[in-house]
């Protein structure tokens, strides 16, 4: 929830905070096309200081002109305004939203001749994710919803409609438990966040994404600046996520946001820091526990469900059923999707799956269209509430299969053995078939 301030500038005057409305049928409401700027004041030593005010009121007239909506007022203007709007509320510290639309007259998809209206607001906010995200990291995914092609949209600008892309994608990154998203262009190749841009570090050298697809961010430039300026290379060139996870250090920027970032697939682990000011993140790539998974091995021969069946723990989808081998039912657990996508627990249970099955903790599972299992690594499997008897243990079970004819009648037991692998006659399917027991 917003706290409010005294005062808002509309069109050339301070109103107060409540009185700042706006017609129900404005243009920009309806189809979106506004520019706007995303700017702090931060609190300093010597004062208080807002961060490269002139470079986001140029910002500000460039997306303006992307969206062919003329400025009623110029640059000199915009930015006292700004000033005069963080004075007003006496703000030492704050964020400052100037906003262009497109006002109240004809509706449709053409604006017309509808007035262009500015209005500049400030208030009190902290870190974007709350202190404690800052302070302590968050979760980041990559998102299923795609940045904008740059002949869909002209990504240069930062227009309000644009940020649909992004709201969804926060969305479903919330909706399935984390933090914030990052996102790739269409061609596969990663963009940026919803409201912020990405870097990695491998090597001793910093590379960020090119101004293709995305938003020509102020603190990024900053970054880029301030790296050159310590003889630390720096290259704008595309990436892919694999590199992403493969990168020794990933962080982000984004003013507006105040930095604080991010699920991606697979999900990092962020770490917090400040630079020169400037608020930054350390992404602690977790790519190789995200891709790891688990083949179970279990010794029956009951039907446990059709092969590539879903297998659920806790309700979430967490693997499938595999091929059999060796006499035994198989499945599949884990692996970079369940670790990492899906639905909205999915894949911090199959974390816990994995963790409490590798600990040789009991786990139920359901299968769907197949059975209730219970696993213990060391333990005989449950099926639909009844224990196994019987076991099945690789190589040597295959050879039992395979010649439990010639055995039978021959032999009162077959045991076969090698430097790991027991199979025993009496305790197999293939001795059951051919009703041996053991005395």
């Amino acid at each position: 929830m917003l706290e409010p301030v005294d005062k808002i500038w509309m069109d050339g005057k301070l109103v107060p905070w409540a009185e700042a409305n706006v017609h129900i049928l404005t243009h920009s409401l309806h189809y979106g096309l506004a520019a706007f700027e995303g700017i702090r004041c931060y609190k300093g030593k010597s004062g208080s200081a807002i961060f490269r005010l002139q470079e986001h009121v140029d910002r500000l007239f460039d997306s303006a002109h992307i969206g062919m909506m003329e400025m009623p007022y110029d640059r000199k203007q915009i930015a006292e305004a700004i000033v005069e709007t963080v004075r007003a509320n006496r703000l030492d510290a704050c964020y400052i939203r100037p906003l262009v639309y497109i006002g109240y007259g004809a509706m449709g998809v053409h604006p017309g001749n509808n007035p262009i209206r500015v209005a500049v607001a400030a208030w009190r906010w902290g870190a974007y994710l709350g202190d404690e995200a800052l302070a302590n990291g968050m979760r980041a995914r990559v998102s299923s919803f795609t940045r904008h092609h740059v002949n869909v949209s002209m990504t240069r600008g930062k227009i309000s409609g644009y940020y649909v892309n992004s709201i969804l994608a926060k969305r479903e990154a919330k909706a399935d438990g984390y933090d914030e998203a990052i996102m790739l262009d269409p061609e596969g190749y990663v963009a940026e966040g919803t409201g912020e841009n990405i870097f990695i570090v491998r090597r001793g050298k910093i590379k960020t994404t090119p101004l293709t697809s995305i938003l020509e961010g102020i603190t990024r430039n900053s970054i880029i600046d301030m790296a050159r300026e310590r003889n630390i290379p720096v290259t704008e060139e595309r990436f892919t996520r694999d590199e992403m996870y493969l990168a020794d250090e990933v962080f982000v920027t984004g003013v507006g946001s105040s930095t604080t970032y991010p699920d991606y697939k697979p999900a990092p682990f962020i770490v917090a820091s400040q630079a020169a000011g400037v608020d930054m993140v350390t992404v602690v790539t977790e790519g190789i526990f995200s891709y790891c998974s688990l083949k179970v091995k279990i010794d029956t021969d009951r039907y446990l469900g059709p092969e590539q069946a879903n297998v659920r723990c806790q309700g979430e989808v967490v693997g499938h059923v595999t091929t059999a081998e060796y006499g035994s039912q198989m499945l599949s657990l884990g692996g970079v999707h369940h670790l990492t996508g899906g639905s909205k627990k999915e894949g911090r249970i199959t974390v816990e799956m994995m963790e409490q099955l590798g600990n040789r903790a009991a786990v139920e599972f359901n299968i769907d269209d197949g059975s209730q299992l219970r696993l213990q690594a060391g333990r005989a499997p449950i099926v639909n509430g009844v224990e196994e008897q019987r076991m099945r243990v690789g190589c040597g079970s295959a050879t039992i299969g395979i010649f439990a004819k010639q055995f039978f009648g021959i032999a009162d037991e077959v045991v076969v053995v090698d430097d790991h692998i027991t199979g025993v006659l009496t305790e197999h399917q293939a001795g059951r078939c051919l009703d041996m027991r053991a005395d």
